[in-house]
């Protein structure tokens, strides 16, 4: 994919997590698109948009508990509950976090 642009990218992210959505698929394809997913995630450092919302809101003044480079925040998204993931960033360590974070996030959605 090196000469794909950034945009297309994040549609092809973004196809692949629709097609996981889908409960019904064949235990072939969904690992196919799954491979796909990681693949693109890991090589690009990119996750499909669905993984990002605008408008959450992190509630408290503590977090809920931490690993080694994120905490975890209770948080609201059009007045729903959720969970937020927030990384740690310090400088020099910018890029291995973003890869670590495009290895942890598995489409948990279903």
């Amino acid at each position: 994919m090196g000469s794909v642009s950034p945009a297309v990218e994040m549609m092809v992210m973004d196809v692949l997590q629709q097609e996981l959505d889908v409960a019904s698929l064949p235990d072939g394809y969904r690992s196919a698109c799954m491979k796909c997913l990681r693949v693109l995630s890991k090589d690009r450092n990119i996750v499909p948009s669905s993984l990002s919302s605008q408008g959450v809101t992190r509630e408290g003044t503590n977090p809920v508990c931490g690993g080694g480079f994120a905490d975890i925040w209770k948080g609201r998204l059009h007045g729903i509950q959720v969970c937020l993931k927030v990384l740690r960033m310090f400088e020099s360590e910018v890029k291995a976090l973003s890869h670590s974070l495009c290895l942890s996030v598995r489409p948990k959605r279903r």
